[in-house]
């Protein structure tokens, strides 16, 4: 079989597709983890500094290209069944794993909209400071969503015994119930972090040990 005779099998066109569907993947999942640890590492405990921005903002880039790639690939694939396997269109793990995209698309509209300007607006101290709880919540709430909608497509491709085997609405609850737990467990991080912080002896030279003195 010759390179052009090659071209046209069905089965070279579906590797084509996986092969832009692993790169996606692999995009957006990577830098989406880079940015998460990122934000734990350094600006959280130091102060956000102009090179963190500008990993963010690039970093954004890089992941909105891994989610075009996942969705130019993800209806590549649902053509090709279309055409040439139709039987897998009855498999609910694809329109599961649809609807997550779905979810991690408008996720990513929302950190782009709202938690990079927050980002930018924090250049030169603390990631929290002077933030209220509210916008606290918006950034974690942003960042656990992510790595949920990320992880969970991961988890979806690599099992197989996700294939024909769970209702797509099945699949939906457990997920809706993941994301549901991940971002309450980042809540109550937050405010057990503020406890915490507010039973600490005030400093020395803080405005409540001068009315001490």
């Amino acid at each position: 079989m010759n390179f052009l005779a090659l071209l046209g099998e069905p089965s070279f066109l579906k590797g084509g597709i996986r092969i832009v569907h692993f790169i996606g993947l692999a995009l957006g999942l990577g830098t989406a983890t880079f940015l998460d640890l990122l934000m734990l590492r350094f600006m959280v405990r130091s102060k956000v500094r102009p090179t963190h921005v500008q990993a963010f903002n690039f970093g954004t880039k890089i992941v909105t290209a891994g989610l075009v790639m996942l969705w130019i690939s993800g209806l590549g694939f649902l053509g090709y069944y279309g055409l040439f396997e139709a039987d897998k269109l009855a498999n609910p793990k694809i329109w599961a794993k649809l609807s997550v995209v779905g979810v991690l698309t408008a996720n990513a509209v929302y950190l782009h909209k709202v938690v990079l300007p927050m980002v930018e607006q924090q250049v030169s101290r603390p990631l929290f400071a002077g933030l209220s709880v509210q916008q606290r919540m918006l950034m974690l709430v942003g960042g656990a969503t992510s790595a949920t909608c990320w992880y969970v497509p991961v988890a979806l491709a690599t099992i197989p015994q996700f294939n024909n085997s769970i209702p797509a609405n099945q699949i939906w609850a457990c997920f809706c119930a993941l994301l549901i737990a991940v971002n309450a467990i980042a809540v109550a991080g937050l405010f057990a972090g503020k406890l915490v912080s507010s039973r600490r002896p005030a400093p020395l030279n803080s405005p409540i040990m001068d009315e001490l003195r």
